[in-house]
């Protein structure tokens, strides 16, 4: 089928008003990247938990010689999601119902970590006697304050905790917050990426790209045309087929096999 007359038929309008959508859907999202946005994501991962087993025995966890109910690792991350650098600005995470104990900073692909800030320095900086008192020991239970030299666009900081629940809590809360002029923070639901990209982003970009790459290469008749889209299908939902075959052949080796 030759081009224009092609894009002059529904399917043809339809794949170019979607081009053309998905185009100027990217010319806002880089408009809107150019105000200071960052966004971060939360993991928590369960370490240790103590119990009683009258068959394998007991664990126990101590924290300064007291038992605890069990321990979680914690992670962050703070990425930069602007078309913007970003200097020396503050960044504090803080919850109220664990109590956070050692950590570990990093900007992600470099050597480099975060400090303290100076103010968050003096608020937990111990006597000579070397004893917290119980103002600071809440303090850096509950919260940690950093100073960030620079974040360029699309950096990434990772913080991890180690921390322990309080009890009757089954998942830590932990919240991280930006005061800065011009820069705005936001939470962002951890989601498999490829390559740094996230899957659903990925995924539809790729469907646009493939249905309008099949509208340009489409100069066959409609038949093959067809079977060209039902192929193209047939691989973007490769795995129900494949899930099928499965479920198929283990209900065939325990029903009739088995």
């Amino acid at each position: 089928m030759p081009l224009m007359p092609f894009l002059e038929t529904q399917l043809g309008i339809a794949l170019v008003s979607g081009a053309v959508g998905a185009l100027i859907s990217f010319i806002a999202q880089i408009f809107f990247r150019r105000r200071g946005v960052c966004s971060y994501s939360v993991n928590h991962n369960r370490i240790a938990v103590a119990g009683d087993d009258p068959v394998m025995g007991s664990v126990r966890i101590t924290w300064q010689d007291a038992e605890v109910s069990n321990l979680f690792l914690s992670s962050l991350e703070l990425r930069n999601d602007s078309s913007k650098d970003f200097q020396n600005f503050k960044v504090r995470v803080y919850t109220d119902n664990i109590m956070l104990l050692n950590e570990s900073t990093q900007l992600a692909d470099s050597p480099d970590i975060l400090h303290w800030s100076n103010e968050y320095q003096k608020q937990v900086e111990v006597s000579e006697d070397g004893a917290f008192t119980k103002l600071q020991l809440t303090i850096y239970n509950g919260q940690r304050e950093y100073s960030v030299p620079v974040l360029n666009r699309g950096q990434r900081v990772n913080l991890t905790f180690l921390n322990m629940a309080k009890a009757g809590i089954d998942q830590p809360l932990i919240w991280m917050s930006i005061n800065h002029p011009g820069l705005v923070l936001k939470f962002r639901t951890a989601r498999p990426s490829f390559i740094g990209v996230p899957h659903r982003s990925a995924l539809i970009a790729g469907l646009v790209v493939s249905l309008i790459v099949i509208g340009l290469v489409a100069n066959a008749s409609w038949e093959e045309y067809l079977l060209a889209v039902g192929a193209f299908a047939l691989g973007v939902f490769v795995l129900l087929p494949g899930a099928l075959l499965i479920r198929a052949g283990a209900w065939v080796n325990r029903k009739i096999i088995g």
